[in-house]
């Protein structure tokens, strides 16, 4: 194969907890390198979609999955 290949290492997150927390765990997460961060849509826990925006809005270049 030719080229180079960029390997991205994520987290997946299934928080419960509040929003402060959250976001300081986005932040943490992007400080020990974590190109993306992930929340599962499993039934029993919350939406994902604001949490997804909450950890956008926390960090400054990882990606939301």
């Amino acid at each position: 194969m030719k080229g180079e290949f960029a390997f991205r290492f994520g987290v997946a997150v299934m928080w419960t907890g509040d929003r402060a927390g959250l976001a300081e765990e986005s932040r943490k997460a992007e400080k020990q390198g974590f190109d993306v961060i992930g929340f599962a849509d499993h039934l029993g826990f919350p939406a994902p979609l604001p949490a997804l925006a909450l950890a956008a809005a926390a960090t400054e270049r990882v990606r939301v999955n």
